[in-house]
């Protein structure tokens, strides 16, 4: 649930020992180590310390740091305190000071198991709330929305991909026992929410979660906020326009020939409101709209929205048999969206 996080630590309390530490780079402002313990780079703990500030970082995957390297095995309440305990050993302090300790560069996400190959859901993903998609990397089986600089950001991606270019790269062979093999059975699909910052936790409604140890007591709301966004990613497969009559076909073919984005923005234009606050409601309606066009009347017959939800609620199920999640409430955000259009249809 939780990967690739800062973590930051008064200087004061570190108790280094300069035998298991690497001496990497200093200047006068920062110096920088690495653990000897972690003979993977790409699963090692970094240590930054600003000499100015006093104040220690601790960056790098702290998942990968605590599986021993790559894996698609995702942090639970209890793994993720274990890797906390370690931590707290590695660094000689107590634990209670990594609890009190804050944190940015949080990354939020789940590994979704799915029959469909990740490449052919990220090319039917349209849309996400007001954010336009990002294609740039949609090839390598990527799929980014948020521009660069914002603080939040979605993410969807080949796991699997991931973890075997990086072997290639490294000249590791992957062996067909491996836990991240590819079968043709199944694929891994990585879901994530990377906040940047205490902002956009605050966006999320959990500005309460400031430190290592309010991630910890808070787990079951890491689920919430997770289900919450995903449950505004649309899915369109195309359009069943033999059912559809009057406005909704000419709906249809907007979205069949412009896409989502594209449809909205026609929309939008052929609006006749002034105001930005007219503005703003005729493009929420738009979109509401044509939200309900995709669902009413999206191709039941490839992978569409029902589809997509019925992969995630398999995911969330699997995980409430190791931990208390509230499947039920989660299960209630993430279908909503349906729901509400079903409503709309009666």
């Amino acid at each position: 649930m939780i990967d690739n996080i800062k973590i930051f630590l008064s200087e004061d309390i570190l108790k280094m020992n300069d035998s298991e530490w690497l001496a990497l780079k200093s200047n006068e402002r920062f110096a920088d180590y690495r653990h000897l313990n972690d003979t993977l780079c790409q699963s090692a703990i970094y240590l930054r310390i600003d000499k100015q500030k006093h104040i220690a970082t601790i960056r790098g995957s702290l998942r990968k740091w605590y599986y021993g390297g790559d894996s698609l095995k995702d942090f639970n309440k209890d793994s993720f305190l274990k890797a906390i305990l370690k931590l707290a050993r590695t660094l000689r302090i107590p634990p209670s000071e990594i609890g009190k300790a804050k944190f940015t560069n949080c990354e939020v996400g789940l590994n979704l198991r799915t029959k469909t190959e990740p490449i052919e859901i990220i090319s039917k993903i349209v849309g996400y709330k007001c954010l336009r998609r990002n294609d740039k990397y949609q090839s390598v089986g990527t799929l980014y929305f948020g521009s660069q600089n914002s603080s939040r950001k979605l993410v969807l991606y080949d796991k699997q991909k991931e973890i075997e270019d990086k072997q290639k790269q490294a000249n590791q062979t992957i062996t067909l026992s491996s836990p991240y093999s590819k079968r043709k059975d199944h694929f891994t699909l990585r879901i994530e929410l990377r906040l940047n910052d205490h902002k956009s936790w605050q966006e999320l409604h959990v500005g309460y979660i400031e430190t290592i140890g309010d991630l910890w007591a808070n787990w079951s709301n890491l689920y919430e906020i997770w289900t919450h966004e995903i449950s505004y990613l649309v899915v369109f497969s195309g359009i069943n326009k033999d059912k559809c009559r009057g406005k909704d076909f000419l709906l249809a073919e907007l979205l069949e020939n412009r896409g989502l984005h594209d449809a909205l923005e026609e929309l939008c234009k052929r609006s006749n409101a002034k105001s930005a606050k007219g503005i703003k409601t005729a493009r929420h309606k738009h979109k509401e709209r044509l939200l309900y066009i995709i669902m009413k009347y999206g191709n039941r017959k490839v992978y569409n929205n029902i589809s997509f939800r019925c992969e995630i609620t398999k995911c969330l199920l699997s995980r409430s048999k190791s931990e208390d999640i509230g499947l039920l409430f989660l299960c209630r955000l993430l279908w909503k969206p349906v729901f509400l259009n079903n409503k709309k249809e009666k």
